[in-house]
């Protein structure tokens, strides 16, 4: 679903990762972790083209994204959805309104079949119809992640990127958006990239773990990262948080 050869990438003139190699499987969720700078939300940017690589070549679907048209990368870009960290909606917008944005923007459908997809993408994510009315001010922290998420699967996309996506959010609501996101992960059939801070999401959600460690990258399972003997990795995941995360008889996201 998506590859990464050799990618380097920066900000600011500043280089946060070097000759990075990534494959994501189709179907699997991938758990994105690094210290404070290491550049995780750099990383996601840099692979849907929001920030520029300095060098490497990223393909998606099979397609390497430097080759592209701007027609062709529009086109493409309809097969996956990205959820920000602070959810991004358009404050002036209802919800309804911002889950509408991409099926208005890339799909010629009547108003009324784009208000019965907002509706049931709403419902997708556990909100009630009468959520699209109200605008992203009158919603909780939760509520504006799953309107977020809403609008990332409004084009029912393959490929899904999420940005610390229990960021802010208290125990429960963190438990309970884990438990979405797997849920929807199994229904939908749907391939994942998670950044994230969290490692109950990880225990939850995700198959393989990427860490941003020292300007490279280390990718493999939970039982891999327990047995890394590096400094930050044995800190992280043998510390009391990640104790008790992956010692809890029933995770968050069980």
């Amino acid at each position: 679903m998506l590859r990464l050869r050799g990618v380097t990438t920066g900000i600011g003139g500043r280089v946060l990762q070097r000759n990075i190699d990534l494959d994501l499987l189709r179907g699997e969720v991938l758990g994105v972790v690094g210290g404070s700078g290491a550049g995780k939300s750099v990383l996601l940017k840099t692979i849907v083209g929001l920030i520029p690589a300095v060098s490497g070549t990223i393909e998606m679907f099979g397609r390497n994204l430097a080759t592209l048209d701007e027609d062709e990368r529009q086109l493409l870009g309809t097969r996956w959805g990205v959820l920000f960290q602070d959810g991004a909606l358009f404050s002036s917008l209802t919800v309804g309104e911002n889950v509408a944005v991409p099926l208005q923007e890339r799909l010629d459908l009547p108003r009324g079949l784009v208000h019965e997809l907002v509706i049931m993408k709403l419902a997708l994510v556990g909100l009630a119809p009468e959520t699209a009315r109200l605008y992203p001010a009158a919603l909780s922290g939760g509520m504006r992640k799953r309107a977020a998420l809403a609008r990332a699967l409004a084009l029912d996309p393959p490929l899904l990127f999420l940005d610390e996506p229990t960021a802010g959010l208290d125990p429960i609501g963190a438990a309970e958006f884990d438990r979405l996101v797997r849920d929807l992960k199994e229904s939908l059939n749907l391939t994942v990239f998670m950044v994230t801070h969290d490692i109950d999401s990880l225990v939850a959600v995700a198959d393989r773990i990427a860490v941003l460690i020292d300007n490279r990258l280390k990718i493999g399972t939970m039982d891999d990262m327990l047995r890394d003997t590096d400094p930050w990795i044995h800190a992280y995941f043998h510390g009391p948080r990640g104790r008790a995360a992956i010692e809890r008889p029933s995770n968050p996201g069980a």
